[in-house]
C-alpha cells in the first residue's frame, strides 16, 4: 500500500469523528479527544521505534484488546500496510515492525503474526469479506452499503473471494445487479489486503455502537478501577512507608 491521507485529512477524519460522537450521544460540544502534549524532538530513529510501539501498546495495556491490530483506530494497522487507504506510510519492513511491537506481555512475549491469508481462494462467505473490508476502510457496516469507494470494494471482492455469481451477490448486498455489474476495478494491493485478513479476528467488522456498552469497555473500565483504588491505597500508606524507612536507616 503506497496511499496515504494527509496530516490535514486525518485531522479532519478525527474532526469528523468528534462531531459525529457527540451528535450522536447527544453531547453537543463535549471534547472527545484529550490535548496534544507539547511536541518532543525525536532524537533518532530508535526513539521513533520506541514511540511508535508505546503508542501501538496502549489499548493491549489497557486491556482493551489483546493485539495492537485489533485496534481499529490504531495507526500501527497503518504502518504495516493494513488499512485502505492508509494514514500512516508503511514501515520497510512491515514484519519486523510487528513482531517488535507485538513482543510484549500485554501481548505475547515472543509476537505475533501479521495476517497471511489466502491468495486466490473463493471459499469465503459474504459476512468474511465484509467484516474485512470494514475493518480495513474503518467503514462501520450501515455506511459500507452506501455508495463510495468502500462500497465498490466490498462489491468486487466478494466477487473475487467467493463463489457466489453476481446475481446472488446481488441479493446477499441488496444491490441492483447493474450495480454489482458497473463496479469499477480496484487495486490488486486492495484485493491482497482483504484475502489476508479474511477470516482474522484481529480485525471484525466496525460497528456503528455506543462502546461504553460493549465488553471491553466494561473490562476497561475495571482495570482502569482497580488501577486507581491500588494507586490510591500506595498514597495512603506513603507517609508510613517513608517513616518507617527512615527509621531503618542505620545510624538513626
Amino acid at each position: 500500500m503506497t496511499r496515504s491521507l494527509s496530516r490535514e485529512a486525518w485531522l479532519g477524519f478525527l474532526r469528523g469523528y468528534a462531531c459525529w460522537r457527540n451528535r450522536h450521544r447527544g453531547e453537543p460540544g463535549r471534547q472527545v479527544w484529550l490535548p496534544a502534549s507539547p511536541p518532543e524532538r525525536v532524537a533518532d530513529s530508535k526513539h521513533l521505534q520506541r514511540t511508535l510501539r508505546y503508542v501501538a501498546l496502549n489499548p493491549c495495556r489497557d486491556r482493551l484488546v489483546a493485539d495492537p491490530l485489533a485496534w481499529p483506530f490504531s495507526g500501527h494497522r497503518d504502518a504495516v500496510g493494513l488499512t485502505i487507504p492508509g494514514a500512516l506510510p508503511v514501515v520497510p519492513d512491515p514484519y519486523r515492525h510487528h513482531a517488535y511491537v507485538s513482543g510484549d506481555p500485554s501481548v505475547r512475549v515472543e509476537g505475533t503474526d501479521l495476517p497471511g491469508g489466502m491468495r486466490g481462494m473463493r471459499e469465503a462467505t459474504v459476512e468474511q469479506v465484509t467484516a474485512a473490508v470494514s475493518a480495513l476502510t474503518r467503514t462501520t457496516l450501515d455506511q459500507l452499503r452506501r455508495r463510495g469507494p468502500a462500497r465498490t470494494l466490498l462489491v468486487q471482492s466478494v466477487v473475487a473471494c467467493t463463489p457466489m455469481s453476481k446475481r446472488e451477490i446481488a441479493g446477499e448486498l441488496d444491490l441492483s445487479h447493474t450495480t454489482i455489474n458497473r463496479a469499477l476495478p480496484i487495486a490488486e494491493g486492495d484485493l491482497r489486503c482483504v484475502e489476508r485478513v479474511l477470516s482474522d479476528e484481529r480485525f471484525p467488522a466496525l460497528l456503528d455502537q455506543d462502546l461504553r456498552h460493549s465488553w471491553e469497555w466494561r473490562r476497561y473500565r475495571q482495570v482502569r478501577e482497580r488501577r486507581g483504588a491500588h494507586e490510591a491505597l500506595l498514597r495512603l500508606a506513603e507517609p508510613q512507608l517513608r517513616r518507617r524507612s527512615t527509621a531503618r536507616r542505620p545510624g538513626s
